[in-house]
């Protein structure tokens, strides 16, 4: 068991029967863990391969990997406004 969990084999002469448990069961939640991700990982595989198989067919990647808005400096804030302002402004200008 110790081996197979991906320790040392002369590390395990050294454990005491209390570090020994608490080593193997910190190993077992991992295993748990693993496995609970590979299972989300394949039911989420095939969920995008039915959407696949949808009239709409399957989003853009971007949909799908939503990362949270940067958060940006007041200066930058400020950068943007002029920016969209600008653009805002130019489709209303009369030639």
């Amino acid at each position: 068991m110790w081996v197979e969990a991906g320790y040392d084999p002369d590390a395990f002469w050294q454990q005491t029967p209390r570090s020994f448990q608490l080593v193997m069961r910190a190993v077992r939640k991992r295993f748990k863990a693993e496995a609970e991700e590979r299972i989300s990982q394949a039911w989420q595989t095939a969920a995008f391969t039915g959407a696949t198989q949808s009239k709409s067919g399957l989003k853009p990647l971007n949909h799908y990997l939503r990362r949270p808005p940067q958060k940006m400096s007041p200066r930058e804030m400020l950068a943007n406004m002029k920016m969209l302002a600008g653009q805002a402004n130019s489709k209303f200008e009369v030639n």
